[in-house]
This record gives structure tokens, C-alpha cells and sequence, in this order.
């Protein structure tokens, strides 16, 4: 949350919602005397299909951006990504490079998505594969994101499942600028790995009429 207060950008609401945990979000909020904070508490857990879907619908601006709980952004990632979007309308969404950080807030590497200096332009996916951007860096076109929802089901890949309905149908950019910081070592584990693996299998399966090959494909590639 003090990743989003402290953005160069200011014109900016951030809903945050509490999936029915047990250390309670308003608490945390306490230090932020903001109005553009806004609190919803869930009285169960209901999942981060669930809760995403949730803040898409709560969601009022003209772009939509995400941060989990235990991930932040650079003071300057939004300002940039909203320019952008102002100057191509044609794309659906801009992301950027990833830092990825250990346990203690350390710099463990960085993630690009591009090679392209400047912003990278690519047209819609032409079958499913695995993803050429992230979801977690990614500031999506709120008229583009309303079209579509996170699958409720899923606790997991849920947000390969919504980035991927996007992707096959529209255009979308792509930055080197280091916007998001995700703690990715410290969450990561083999039973997440495997949970990861068949729930992205599941999303693929509903391409298996559209798209036959390419998610037969893919589902052998995430079964390694």
C-alpha cells in the first residue's frame, strides 16, 4: 500500500480487499489517511479467482492495475503506463520488466519481457501458449478488462486464465522499465509448482475446440 501512496502519478484509486483473513487489512489501512484507499472486507475466503473478479467489478477507472499482498511497485509505474495507453489507443494493455526480490526485500534479478529500447508492439496471440507478458506488471484497459472475468473456480492461474482471453483478442505493449517487484522466491514451492501446472492444464482445456493444437501443445509443454 505505500508502494501505491507513493506514486509520481496521483490520479489513482486503490481498492484493497481482504479475503476473509485473519490479520485484518484495516488495521494496515490505519496508516493511511487517504480517501483513494477504499476497504472491502470479505467475511469468507473465497479465493483469488474470487477476489480478483471482485475488484474488477469494484473498479471505476479508466485503466486497471493489480498488486498482491506481498509484492509492491516503483514509485514511477503507473505515470509512465497510463501515458503510454493515452498514446496507443489500439492496445488493450502496456506491461513492463519485473524485479524479482528475496525474503528480506533484496534484489535477486530482473525479468524483461522485451529486447525492443523502446515500447514493443505486438498483435493479438494467434493460439494459446505460454504467456509472452505477465499479468502481475500489466496495466489492462478497464472498457477492454470489463469484457471479460476471472474464472471464480480457479485459486490459482487465475490471472494466466484472464490475461490469456485478452491477449487472443487484442493487441498489447510491452516496456523494459522495471514497474512491479515480485517476491517470487520466497512464495515459490514444488506443491505450487504442480497446483500451477494442472490449473493452467484446466484453462487450456477450454481452448481444446477452438484452438486443438496449440492447447494440446501447451499442455505437454506445462507437463514438462
Amino acid at each position: 500500500l505505500a508502494s501505491v501512496f507513493a506514486q509520481t502519478y496521483q490520479n489513482w484509486e486503490c481498492i484493497v480487499i481482504d479475503d476473509g483473513s485473519i490479520h485484518k487489512a484495516s488495521e494496515v489501512l490505519k496508516n493511511f489517511s487517504d480517501p483513494r484507499f477504499r476497504y472491502i472486507e470479505l467475511q469468507k475466503n473465497v479465493g483469488r479467482g474470487g477476489v480478483r473478479q471482485r475488484g474488477l467489478e469494484e473498479a471505476k477507472g479508466k485503466y486497471l492495475c493489480m498488486v498482491d499482498s506481498d509484492d509492491w511497485i516503483t514509485s514511477n509505474k503507473l505515470e509512465p503506463q497510463v501515458k503510454l495507453l493515452e498514446q496507443r489507443p489500439d492496445l488493450a494493455l502496456v506491461s513492463c520488466s519485473m524485479a524479482i526480490v528475496g525474503s528480506n526485500h533484496e534484489l535477486l534479478g530482473v525479468r524483461h519481457f522485451t529486447e525492443a529500447k523502446d515500447l514493443e508492439v505486438r498483435g493479438a496471440l494467434v493460439g494459446v501458449c505460454a504467456l509472452p507478458i505477465p499479468h502481475a506488471p500489466s496495466m489492462i484497459r478497464m472498457v477492454v478488462a470489463k469484457c471479460f472475468s476471472y474464472d471464480r473456480s480457479l485459486r490459482i492461474a487465475e490471472d494466466f486464465d484472464f490475461l490469456l482471453k485478452i491477449l487472443l483478442k487484442y493487441p498489447f505493449g510491452i516496456t523494459r522499465d522495471v514497474g512491479y517487484c515480485y517476491t517470487e522466491v520466497t512464495t515459490l514451492n514444488w506443491w505450487k509448482v504442480i497446483k500451477s501446472n494442472f490449473a493452467t492444464i484446466r484453462v487450456l482445456r477450454k481452448y481444446s475446440v477452438t484452438y486443438p493444437v496449440s492447447s494440446i501443445v501447451q499442455s505437454f509443454k506445462t507437463l514438462g
